[in-house]
């Protein structure tokens, strides 16, 4: 069903002179990697968009620090709240504004599905669904990640699919000057990577802009059937 594939398949067997029996071969295994079913639906994944730099408090628990109140930005990367915020209490949603010029912490009337959303840079993609990024934590803050792309599932860097869905995801992002990554609290894979969404657009340099608008990198590639669907 891809045309890209079938032309690929075309110029080997011309380069290599493939008869028709290692064609089908070739035909056969592209699909078992692919794990296409004929006129099988497109799967829609359930996504939410959350709002930049939009954080809880925490409560240290820890013996040197416990009951001291934290920024909590995700990834398991916890700041010390300044003194405004050290008088609310535990699981209050706050976020970040203009102050002085540079920028603190102040509460907000955000959701929860606003959280752990953050402009990163793509410094790595170790194959279609798992980047190397570097994130914008904001409040000073700077953690790099080996990720997961939420709900999908890509072929192997081993296989020509592999190696295909890449060189999508790498053409894909190229003309973006960065990601938006929306993560979940405690949701990892059993590498300890962090499952996130993932949205991009092209030459768009304004982050609150990407994060409202742009498009799901997941979804794109579940479209385009150059991975399939994974359920956690």
């Amino acid at each position: 069903p891809d045309p890209s594939a079938r032309r690929e398949l075309a110029r080997r067997a011309l380069r290599e002179n493939l008869n028709t029996r290692q064609i089908q071969k070739e035909v056969i295994r592209y699909k078992a990697a692919h794990k296409i079913v004929p006129d099988q639906p497109v799967p829609k994944l359930a996504a939410q968009r959350g709002r930049l730099y939009t954080y809880r408090l925490a409560e240290a628990v820890t013996p040197l620090a416990k009951g001291n109140v934290f920024v909590d930005c995700g990834f398991r990367d916890w700041y010390p709240a300044k003194c405004a915020l050290k008088s609310l209490t535990k699981d209050t949603i706050v976020e970040t504004v203009v102050s002085g010029g540079s920028f603190e912490a102040v509460k907000s009337g955000r959701a929860e599905k606003d959280l752990y959303t953050y402009r990163a840079i793509v410094k790595e993609l170790v194959d279609a669904d798992t980047p190397w990024a570097e994130i914008d934590l904001g409040l000073g803050g700077v953690t790099l990640q080996k990720l997961r792309l939420r709900g999908i599932d890509a072929p192997e860097i081993s296989t020509a699919a592999g190696r295909r869905a890449k060189r999508f995801v790498e053409k894909l992002l190229k003309p973006c000057p960065f990601i938006i990554v929306k993560t979940y609290k405690d949701q990892s894979d059993k590498y300890d990577r962090y499952l996130v969404d993932v949205y991009f657009l092209a030459g768009e340099t304004d982050a609150s802009k990407v994060a409202a608008h742009g498009e799901l990198l997941n979804q794109r590639l579940l479209d385009e059937k150059l991975v399939v669907r994974y359920r956690e």
